[in-house]
């Protein structure tokens, strides 16, 4: 009995060791940072990326920490930021309020004015969004992403002039960027123009294959093309390699629902069942 009560402590001790490892390795390198790079919103985007699946312990440690440095705009932003990336809406007024908290400690705080667009936009506030990527782009007007989101704005309003410059103009400052490409694509592919959509779409792919919505997309193009079944799956197992796995994120979801409505309408009941089933289990 004796010999059976001791095995169990000691399990129960590995178990608990186990446990603990994660949240002292993500406490270890956070203290590396404070020491080495406290004021670069950078490093602190980097590390919450880096642990974004371990998005309670990250917010934990930004909460305290701008308990006791509530004016420095680095840390509101980087709490804002672990907030975001969760890609839950129901944290998206959150990380709103924290970014806009940001700005009002720093007016010229770039990373803040383009989160705060870019959550507007996920809010389906295009009006802000537009006026807080604009800045953006004002400031930094090299900032890629700033152009692509914009892009984004205008796209979802079916403004596709607009959607097209904005896109182009972050192909122009670095040709080989696939996001401009990706853009440009979906444009085409709500346009009906569906062979220079597939251009496109190849395009980001050959430069940006971590796109995991131009593999989807790509996907779809052969469904209504009528292409082979492999042909389609191999371009979603692509996708599928470079998904997003965060929790609130949908994207994998969406793909498959967007597949099966494609085979429904081409009159092909069994694959679009299977699409659809795919979006349920994703």
């Amino acid at each position: 009995m004796k010999r059976i009560v001791f095995i169990y402590l000691i399990f129960t001790i590995l178990i608990s060791y186990a446990y603990s490892q994660q949240p002292t390795d993500i406490i270890n390198e956070h203290n590396k940072l404070m020491q080495t790079n406290p004021n670069s919103a950078e490093a602190h985007r980097n590390f919450i990326a880096k642990w974004k699946d371990k998005s309670t312990e990250i917010i934990s440690i930004y909460e305290k920490l701008i308990n006791n440095s509530p004016n420095n705009p680095v840390f509101q932003y980087a709490l804002g930021y672990a907030y975001a990336i969760t890609e839950k809406d129901e944290y998206i007024d959150t990380a709103i309020e924290l970014f806009k908290k940001a700005l009002e400690l720093d007016p010229n705080f770039v990373l803040s004015h383009f989160s705060l667009g870019s959550m507007y936009m996920k809010k389906g506030d295009y009006k802000r969004a537009e006026i807080e990527l604009q800045k953006t782009i004002d400031l930094d007007d090299k900032f890629l992403f700033a152009y692509f989101n914009l892009g984004e704005v205008y796209r979802r309003q079916k403004q596709y002039n607009l959607a097209l410059a904005s896109y182009k103009k972050a192909f122009e400052i670095k040709k080989d960027w696939g996001w401009s490409h990706y853009g440009i694509g979906l444009v085409y592919f709500e346009q009906d123009k569906i062979d220079d959509a597939e251009l496109s779409l190849k395009q980001a792919i050959k430069d940006s294959p971590e796109i995991a919505d131009a593999h989807f997309k790509l996907g779809q193009i052969y469904a209504m093309k009528d292409m082979d079944i492999e042909t389609i799956s191999k371009t979603y197992r692509d996708g599928q390699k470079v998904v997003s796995k965060a929790p609130g994120n949908k994207e994998e979801q969406r793909a498959f629902y967007d597949l099966g409505k494609i085979f429904a309408g081409k009159g092909k009941p069994g694959l679009a069942v299977q699409a659809y089933k795919n979006a349920i289990n994703n």
